[in-house]
């Protein structure tokens, strides 16, 4: 009964001191996403809201959870106990991190909103925090007192870039994603969504503010591009002759000098697991991870190449940090072909079938004038009117400019589409509107 006596107590006391902090500090984020659908392009998007906690920095500066504004049309920024939405600008995005970073330079919110004092304590030391943020579901600037129970830290000396993992005697769930952490002194770190590797913990990541701090200067993050596969299968270790004793992924592609087919067992000294995790404080997590503990150009790698093991020092490649807003799909709608940009339904299905600017026959909106044609639909195409074409705007210009009586389209496979001109324009208004199209077409100009 005493220590609860205490601990309300020094959280009325904590509350007193940083109230102004807090309340002028501590923000609602609120990502809305439209999302479209790239196989019907032409529908109305639904209308998906993201929120999340964020602590107010300098210079209009704001921090909070990339997942409030990954694929985020805009993002607004509320204030505790102001109904008012300031709209923000993304300048930066880390999604390993999990962090964002916003700006808003419009002078009313510069006077409401109070720069968040940085405590000089670390981490490691503080055992009893103080978590802020805003309930996803009553949308009200909530505090409750908090304790660390666990933790697995990295030196935060070797490296500001670092993350740790932290277990919080709170009831985080009450919060969005995204929460504030105090110490007696002011700001602490970030508190995110607790990470795959622990599904079933009491565990949350926790971002330090020298971490913070590094990633709102915009320094140079590094990263490790490679794609590869778990060697999980006996078949798959027998044919690369891979030991019994050994364990790694497979390597699919070049990366110099990591070759296709190099089995990656090891990375700075730690062993790499068939499913592309390694052993950290007990811990299983992803190989990339290591960038972030060790915070170094390059990694000291050892492969199975050849029947022998071989190490190789593998540079990082510079990530940008550059946010760019989910933009709606690009179309043109032509007597009842529907004309899409291939890149645009590879980066929507997570696939890379073409490193060219290919335009694809997505769709055919069944009528008279294109009934044969439907079973086309999902080619590539090659040329319109004899004109190889590469984008949206060629098309268009390719169907408006041809002053024959026919248009042409061949595909990649060498398959040829002709239509009647005069009947393909007199049909055209009659196939949107018996399908419900308000928009013909829809890319930049």
């Amino acid at each position: 009964m005493k220590q609860v006596l205490l601990r309300l107590f020094f959280l009325c006391v904590f509350q007193s001191l940083f109230a102004f902090d807090l309340k002028e500090s501590t923000v609602e984020v609120i990502g809305t996403t439209y999302q479209y659908n790239y196989f019907y392009p032409w529908s109305a998007p639904k209308t998906l809201y993201q929120q999340a906690s964020g602590i107010v920095l300098d210079k209009g500066r704001i921090i909070t959870s990339a997942k409030a504004v990954k694929n985020a049309s805009y993002v607004d920024v509320r204030l505790a106990g102001d109904l008012f939405l300031f709209r923000a600008s993304v300048i930066s995005v880390d999604e390993e991190m999990q962090l964002a970073c916003l700006e808003i330079q419009e002078e009313t919110f510069l006077k409401k909103s109070y720069p968040v004092r940085i405590s000089k304590q670390s981490l490691d030391h503080a055992r009893s925090l103080s978590i802020h943020g805003f309930s996803p579901s009553q949308r009200r600037f909530s505090s409750m007192q908090v304790d660390v129970f666990a933790c697995d830290l990295l030196d935060a000396e070797k490296n500001a870039a670092q993350t740790s993992l932290f277990g919080l005697h709170a009831s985080y769930h009450l919060f969005s994603h995204g929460a504030c952490l105090f110490a007696e002194d002011g700001f602490i770190g970030m508190a995110l969504s607790s990470p795959a590797i622990f599904p079933s913990e009491n565990y949350y990541k926790v971002v330090p503010t020298a971490a913070i701090q590094d990633f709102v200067e915009s320094k140079v993050r590094k990263t490790f591009p490679i794609r590869y596969q778990g060697m999980h299968h006996p078949s798959l270790k027998a044919y690369y002759q891979l030991p019994i004793y050994l364990s790694g992924v497979l390597i699919l592609e070049d990366y110099p000098p990591l070759k296709e087919g190099d089995i990656l067992t090891s990375i700075q000294g730690e062993d790499v697991e068939n499913d592309g995790t390694v052993i950290l404080y007990g811990k299983k997590v992803s190989f990339q991870q290591l960038m972030h503990t060790y915070g170094v150009d390059q990694l000291l790698c050892e492969v199975w190449r050849s029947g022998e093991v071989k190490e190789l020092d593998v540079p990082l490649q510079d990530k940008s940090q550059e946010h760019v807003f989910r933009q709606p799909p690009s179309y043109l709608i032509y007597a009842g072909l529907v004309f899409q940009p291939l890149h645009e339904l590879e980066e929507e299905c997570s696939i890379a079938l073409s490193g060219e600017n290919w335009i694809v026959l997505s769709k055919v909106l069944v009528d008279e004038v294109n009934a044969d044609y439907a079973r086309v639909a999902g080619a590539l195409i090659e040329s319109v009117n004899g004109i190889k074409i590469s984008s949206l705007q060629e098309v268009e210009k390719a169907l408006k400019d041809n002053s024959e009586e026919m248009h042409t389209i061949r595909t990649a496979r060498g398959e040829l589409l002709v239509l009647d001109k005069t009947r393909s324009e007199q049909s055209h208004l009659k196939i949107l509107k018996k399908y419900g199209v308000l928009q013909s077409k829809l890319f930049p100009s």
